[in-house]
């Protein structure tokens, strides 16, 4: 136990140095999330995350709430499905396709979020991560760095009793 605390002290202080997505990879590495399926948004700003996920900012996205005027840089780290997840599901054989798949609804996204600022209160960071997650039904965990600080965002979902191929948001959870 004592080395798998020293590993996520180690990545944990990487993030002082070098690039967010590359931190943010190695930290979830080190608590056993692993996935090659992944895209590169290219410019990894605002604006091509926007294009990458084709938003026009209609009624799924809403840039005022995302403050994506404080986005520094997003990254998409990895989609984790249940091939990476062994005590989900039997990881399959095949894995030759490494590239996010839209179409595979039990998964997870991960995300790294620089922002220009250096506070940013939980509800700024709740409302981000409601932006991020109206997208899709599929969740997204968010990693923020501002100031000095590493904030992990994740969000509780279900299915909307009226509309199933919906969900509702819940409560966000945030790790500081």
């Amino acid at each position: 136990m004592d080395r798998k605390k020293e590993e996520i002290e180690g990545a944990l202080r990487q993030f002082s140095i070098g690039d967010l997505a590359v931190n943010a990879k190695h930290l979830l590495n080190v608590l056993g999330y692993e996935s090659q399926r992944t895209m590169r948004i290219n410019p990894n700003t605002k604006d091509g995350f926007l294009s990458a996920f084709q938003l026009d900012c209609d009624e799924r996205f809403n840039p005022k709430r995302a403050m994506i005027k404080e986005w520094d840089s997003i990254d998409f780290i990895f989609q984790l499905t249940k091939d990476e997840v062994p005590f989900i599901s039997a990881a399959s054989g095949n894995r030759s396709d490494t590239s996010y798949d839209e179409r595979i609804y039990k998964s997870y996204l991960f995300f790294a979020l620089k922002l220009r600022g250096d506070q940013y209160s939980r509800t700024k960071l709740s409302e981000i991560t409601r932006e991020i997650n109206k997208l899709d039904n599929k969740p997204a965990m968010i990693l923020f760095q501002y100031g000095g600080a590493l904030t992990v965002s994740i969000i509780d979902r279900r299915l909307n009793k009226q509309l199933p191929e919906k969900d509702v948001l819940l409560k966000t959870t945030l790790i500081k």
